[in-house]
């Protein structure tokens, strides 16, 4: 099975309606008590089933003619459920950690007489030191965009209601072959 094998039909309606599912599960576990075991698997379960929604709704926008509306609530129900469990974590000082770390390693082992004081003492700590902050500012940057947004698609209000649009229109996708936006236009007239 190959990744472009998600946005082949039912694939897509099918991850939309377990997705919304697991969504609408997660929000009303984190209603009913946020430090439960039970609201910390469904957390888990959600990450999951986000890492599959993420990647079948950017195969669905690449390989099939499912509509952008559907993969757009696909996309945001995912991302929503991927970072729910990790926004605590901080990947930018750990990556930025690895990055000083390899660095001074690789300086370590540096033969050219010309380079020769990035090899040890001072210059080689300094070199590495820069590089673990540079890369510790452009992810913390990224980081905190993401946070931002996983915030608000966090919000227990907002998850439910993106589990709940993403399971209807999985639902009316699989049904009708059309997205429950083109659904609700044709029945307004407009």
């Amino acid at each position: 099975m190959e990744l472009s094998d998600l946005a082949s039909s039912p694939i897509p309606e099918v991850l939309m309606i377990a997705g919304g599912a697991v969504a609408l599960y997660v929000a009303v576990s984190f209603l009913k008590d946020k430090d439960s075991q039970k609201y910390k698997l469904a957390a888990l379960v959600g990450m999951l089933v986000g890492i599959v929604m993420l990647l079948g709704g950017f195969m669905a926008f690449q390989y099939s003619t499912t509509p952008l509306f559907s993969v757009s609530v696909m996309l945001l129900t995912g991302f929503a459920m991927f970072f729910r469990p990790i926004q605590k974590i901080p990947v930018a000082a750990v990556f930025g950690l690895i990055v000083g770390v390899f660095v001074y390693l690789y300086l370590g082992g540096i033969t050219d007489p010309n380079l020769q004081f990035l090899a040890d003492g001072m210059g080689r700590l300094i070199v590495a030191i820069v590089a673990a902050a540079l890369v510790f500012m452009v992810l913390n940057f990224i980081e905190q965009l993401l946070d931002f947004a996983s915030t608000v698609l966090n919000a227990w209000p907002v998850l439910l209601v993106l589990g709940f649009v993403c399971l209807v229109d999985g639902a009316v996708l699989l049904a009708t072959n059309d997205s429950l936006m083109a659904l609700i236009v044709s029945y307004t007239g407009n």
